[in-house]
């Protein structure tokens, strides 16, 4: 069994028995790693963070997420070898990745298997469309749609 590091949390399901998309986050500095949650979930997704590549591995290990944001620069295990060993995995075909470092010149190694590249510091907003429009269309359910028709995403998630 996968333990989640602090601030993991338990699926979360939707008003129709659906689980929410998950994000793993995976970032050392534990501030950011939190930030980078909280923005997750406001477009929701139920998030996990491992603050290791080592930690993220094991995580991987057990759940196919529908969205990794990727620290480079890890301890333990390399951001870009988790990367590349993911891209690897059958499973994780439909897992999204956006990968977040303030090193440009690490982008390099690493732009053409990541969905997106975003280089700290990171504006919420920001975030937040990338965050949106990579999330599964799938995770709306009709009963959803049914309780708030105009909303483009689930009910009460915004930025």
């Amino acid at each position: 069994m996968i333990e989640l590091e602090p601030g993991g949390q338990a699926p979360i399901l939707s008003i129709a028995g659906m689980r929410r998309p998950l994000a793993l986050i995976v970032e050392d500095d534990s501030h950011i790693a939190e930030f980078l949650a909280v923005v997750t979930r406001q477009v929701g997704y139920e998030t996990q963070i491992a603050t290791s590549g080592q930690a993220a591995l094991r995580q991987l290990l057990g759940t196919v997420p529908d969205l990794i944001i990727l620290d480079l620069v890890l301890p333990h295990l390399d951001g870009a070898d988790i990367l590349s060993w993911v891209r690897k995995e059958r499973r994780f075909a439909a897992t999204r990745v956006i990968v977040v470092t303030a090193y440009f010149e690490a982008t390099w190694q690493v732009h053409d298997q990541a969905d997106v590249v975003l280089l700290k510091p990171i504006a919420v907003e920001q975030l937040c469309d990338l965050a949106s429009r990579l999330r599964p269309r799938a995770v709306e359910t009709d009963v959803e749609q049914h309780l708030n028709p105009r909303a483009t995403s689930p009910a009460g998630d915004s930025c």
